[in-house]
């Protein structure tokens, strides 16, 4: 396994005109560390997340991605990460397993992988026996197991969360 941060910040500035939204950041995340990106509302964190996401670009500074420069290789970085979102994006009238499947066909994940993935991933986050329920409010307590299974389909590296 490579030392090579997984993620690294340096020096990272986000302007928009007169606002500097991030105002020189650094920082670095190794495989397998926990990180966790606390500040308070308008710190900048939402804007960073963009930023190492392909959505933004930094107005100075570098960023890199399992290697990669956000930037200048946005496709092969956006293959790399998976998000789960504060409020999970599950439909209510879906099943768990109509879940994962429709994720799945939204990252174009063939259909024997995709199956073979939800079925581990429903396994590992102990949501297997409840794959054909709905996430709506009988099964609250599992939507975000459920949201956090759907990020990894694709097998991303990293699971940033805004």
């Amino acid at each position: 396994m490579s030392d090579r941060p997984i993620i690294r910040v340096q020096h990272i500035v986000k302007s928009f005109g007169s606002v500097t939204a991030v105002n020189d950041i650094s920082f670095d995340v190794r495989r397998g560390e926990i990180f966790a990106f606390l500040g308070p509302n308008g710190a900048g964190k939402t804007t960073t997340i963009r930023m190492l996401t392909t959505l933004l670009r930094p107005t100075s500074g570098s960023l890199e991605l399992d290697g990669l420069d956000p930037v200048t290789h946005q496709t092969d970085v956006r293959k790399r990460f998976g998000v789960v979102f504060q409020d999970p994006s599950l439909d209510g009238e879906l099943t768990a397993w109509e879940n994962m499947d429709i994720h799945g066909v939204l990252y174009h994940v063939p259909r024997h992988p995709r199956r073979e993935r939800s079925e581990a991933l429903l396994q590992m986050f102990e949501l297997w026996d409840r794959r054909a329920d709905a996430p709506g409010p009988p099964a609250q307590a599992s939507r975000r197991p459920a949201g956090a299974s759907g990020s990894s389909r694709h097998r991303a590296r990293r699971i940033p969360r805004p």
